[in-house]
């Protein structure tokens, strides 16, 4: 699923990605892209060929809300099978001011000793003092390969986040 917004929020309005189901990507299961208002990613399954090259489960990147109201809201997704990034979310918030991005429920599960060394759950990076929850999560990283820089969560940018209830293996 490729949704690439405009570089225009007038344009972007009232987008919502829910129910589809993607099986056996190579490369991303989602690209979701430069959408500057609040979006929905809902009850979706992205399954990546990570034992061949499948990189990321759903590439969420510079979708740059501003909107102080109306959060981003992930929930309730399925990603599996990714070999590096399980969700990557970069710069989901244009400023600090946008309301607290929304991520619950989603299950992430890696491949078994995927195409890359490291593995990512979710790897975060928001602009300073930015604020998302992460609630009830499960994230399992599979990989077999000797590597320090495999995690079920990283964080850059903000110190403006909650975690609650999740479960990372």
């Amino acid at each position: 699923i490729v949704h690439y917004g405009a570089t225009n929020a007038a344009y972007n309005r009232g987008v919502r990605i829910r129910g589809n189901e993607v099986r056996m990507a190579n490369y991303m299961g989602g690209y979701i892209a430069y959408n500057y208002n609040p979006m929905e990613i809902l009850n979706n399954s992205f399954n990546v060929q990570g034992q061949n090259y499948g990189y990321y489960g759903c590439n969420f990147y510079s979708n740059q809300s501003s909107n102080a109201t109306i959060p981003h809201l992930f929930n309730g997704n399925s990603i599996s099978n990714f070999s590096y990034y399980g969700v990557y979310m970069y710069l989901p918030m244009a400023t600090s001011a946008a309301d607290t991005m929304q991520v619950y429920n989603n299950t992430l599960n890696s491949a078994p000793n995927g195409y890359t060394l490291s593995q990512y759950g979710f790897y975060v990076s928001l602009p300073a003092s930015a604020k998302a929850n992460f609630y009830h999560n499960t994230v399992v990283i599979n990989t077999g390969n000797t590597s320090t820089s495999s995690t079920g969560f990283y964080s850059t940018g903000s110190a403006n986040i909650l975690l609650k209830n999740n479960v990372f293996a």
